[in-house]
């Protein structure tokens, strides 16, 4: 008997002294260290060439500065930027959780470093102690462990780019900024068509003119040293052909026509030497002189240019210009399946000398995008022998309603402020648009704006204003719908959204916040509320707590400036603040985020559901880990807790 008393004096001893390691001093502060930090909030790659890949720089994840041991883990790294690429462990570059993860990021005592009886433990507090009864000097000497994640910037468009790169882990979330800004080449040449194609073309006479554009696509001016022709006896380039520069975003046109002499086909190559990266531009020409009396009007090329799912009809008028008539034998498109013939004369149609004529329609739907392209032929056979062909060129650009912002939640706003938020309206594809309307939403809100078109890839903006004026106290929204032609979706609706705020100080959300369901000594992300001034006076902040019976699952964050919270703020302007929650025990969770200020206090609910079971310690020892201590190591004392309750219930029956 006095041995088993022997056995559990000891063990409840071993037990109380693990849990006094873990959990040291309990301090149900609300402010805690952050757990890692970053080498740099933001890295920028300054300018880098179109379609050239920067240096390399290294996002660095440390553990955060404190004089306990720390040892947190990089679960996943998440971001969505195609022209950013941060290379992950065991998974190469781009967002995941490879076989490389989870990284430890940490800050552990040297063995043997520290000078006292003892090594320090993470406190709730943040800061590092052990019982004062047996409390050493500290630790002299910490083995540090980061995490590195080389980035690159390789942009496939100029202009100024960011990207958010998000750090996932046992710490909550981390973000890092990556920005560059893409800068074009210095020399580069763009022309359009690639190809000239007059078709079919009578003989002693001139084509229609077919324009080239040439641009300057680079940084620099372009030097253009000559515009040539392989053999220029039947095609002819009317425009600037001798050496000259064009200036940046420049362009100009160079105008062909092809006057056969003779019936069959001639062909030849325009080329265009300037200092561009490439060198030099070649553009085959191709013409085919025929004997007709024939003529169509529009002649070849015969353009159906639209857009994705706008069906395009273009009547196409045949004259007989000869002084002899002339019989149709049929008429028939040919080489695509995409422009279809609505209306074909009858075989055998008979065209009086000069002046006989017949129309037919041509007509082309597009359900995907479509680039300039020839498609097909018009093809007239007559007088038995002859034929004339006359070349389809196709185009179907897609057009798509783009918007910054993607709708405007206004947030708390003071009864009797307006406050306005400018939406702009764009194409995100090649096809433009017009905008019909704006439609007026419900009151409290009002929209302004002007219809217009709107050009092709972004490449300008319509903007309407929304604008809001609470006259009341609660939550309000509406909806404006902005009108244009775009075949198949026409509109889109844009949210309009906003909390009306009494006279006074409020905090928001009204009802606070919840956090919904977190496992225990789990991180949830930063959930955020507001504290907005609707005095007629500046309002003081001073501090900030958190309180109630679950104060301890709660975790004041900082402002969302990542500027100090005691500030002033003024008449009808916000602070925004985050919390997040590590969840201590199983079932709901209540507290109150209380900010103190200088007309009292404004108190903001907090909740949640603790769901699951705290994990059991690995270390017999105490946690390794800040976070296992402030969050699930709480947990862990409250299981040693229960197994010292049930030895001396045990020892009480006995």
């Amino acid at each position: 008997m006095r041995l088993r008393r022997r056995f559990f004096a000891t063990l409840v001893v071993a037990i109380t002294a693990t849990i006094a390691a873990c959990v040291g001093y309990v301090h149900l502060s609300t402010t805690e260290q952050l757990a890692v930090v970053p080498n740099q909030a933001t890295f920028q790659f300054g300018d880098v060439e179109v379609g050239t890949t920067s240096g390399s720089q290294t996002i660095v994840i440390s553990p955060a500065s404190g004089s306990g041991d720390s040892v947190d883990h990089i679960t996943s790294v998440t971001f969505a930027c195609s022209d950013f690429s941060v290379t992950l462990p065991g998974s190469g570059s781009g967002s995941g959780s490879g076989s490389g993860f989870p990284i430890e990021v940490s800050r552990t005592c040297a063995e043997g470093s520290g000078s006292g009886t003892a090594a320090g433990k993470p406190r709730h507090d943040g800061t590092t102690g052990i019982d004062d009864s047996t409390q050493g000097a500290g630790c002299q000497s910490f083995i540090v462990r980061t995490a590195s994640f080389p980035a690159t910037f390789k942009p496939t468009a100029s202009g100024a780019q960011n990207c958010q790169v998000f750090f996932n882990g046992t710490f909550g979330t981390l973000g890092v900024t990556l920005t560059g800004t893409g800068k074009a080449a210095p020399f580069v040449i763009s022309t359009s068509p690639s190809n000239l194609d007059f078709g079919d073309v009578r003989i002693n006479n001139t084509s229609r003119i077919v324009s080239v554009i040439v641009k300057n696509e680079g940084s620099m001016p372009l030097n253009i040293t000559s515009v040539a022709l392989d053999s220029g006896a039947v095609f002819d380039v009317d425009g600037s052909t001798g050496n000259h520069t064009l200036a940046v975003g420049a362009g100009e046109k160079l105008d062909v026509t092809c006057a056969p002499t003779q019936v069959g086909v001639v062909s030849t190559v325009m080329r265009i030497n300037s200092n561009a990266t490439g060198g030099q531009v070649a553009i085959p020409l191709r013409c085919n002189g025929i004997d007709s009396d024939l003529v169509a009007f529009p002649g070849s090329p015969i353009d159906l240019d639209t857009r994705v799912g706008a069906p395009i009809e273009v009547e196409v008028a045949v004259t007989n210009t000869g002084t002899g008539s002339a019989t149709i034998n049929s008429v028939a498109v040919v080489d695509t399946t995409d422009v279809v013939l609505i209306n074909a004369p009858a075989p055998g149609l008979v065209l009086v000398p000069l002046t006989g004529n017949f129309k037919v329609k041509l007509r082309y739907a597009a359900g995907t995008p479509q680039s300039k392209i020839n498609n097909g032929k018009l093809r007239i056979l007559h007088d038995t022998t002859q034929q004339q062909e006359l070349v389809i060129s196709t185009e179907a650009l897609e057009a798509e309603i783009g918007a910054n912002p993607d709708g405007v939640n206004f947030g708390p706003v003071c009864a009797g402020t307006t406050v306005q938020q400018d939406v702009a309206v764009f194409s995100t594809k090649p096809g433009g648009f017009a905008v019909n309307s704006f439609s007026s939403p419900d009151a409290p809100f009002s929209v302004s704006g002007t219809p217009g078109a709107v050009a092709g890839n972004h490449a300008d903006e319509r903007v309407f204003t929304a604008s809001v004026m609470p006259i009341m106290e609660g939550p309000a929204s509406s909806i404006v719908t902005v009108g244009t032609d775009i075949p198949g979706k026409p509109s889109r609706d844009f949210v309009l959204e906003v909390i009306g705020l009494p006279a006074g100080i409020s905090g928001s959300p009204a009802l606070g916040l919840d956090f919904g369901s977190p496992a225990l000594a789990v991180n949830t992300l930063a959930r955020s509320a507001k504290l907005t001034n609707c005095s007629g006076d500046d309002l003081m902040v001073t501090g900030q707590r958190i309180e109630g019976e679950a104060a301890a699952d709660f975790l004041f964050v900082g402002a969302s400036d990542q500027q100090p919270l005691e500030r002033s703020i003024a008449p009808t302007a916000s602070v925004e603040l985050l919390v997040i929650m590590t969840p201590q025990l199983s079932g709901e969770r209540i507290a109150s985020l209380v900010i103190e200020h200088s007309q009292g206090e404004t108190s903001i609910p907090l909740q949640g559901v603790g769901i699951g079971e705290l994990p059991l310690p690995e270390d017999p020892q105490g946690p390794e880990t800040y976070y296992q201590c402030s969050s699930g190591g709480r947990g862990s004392g409250m299981v040693g807790f229960a197994v010292l309750a049930l030895l001396v219930r045990r020892r009480r029956r006995r």
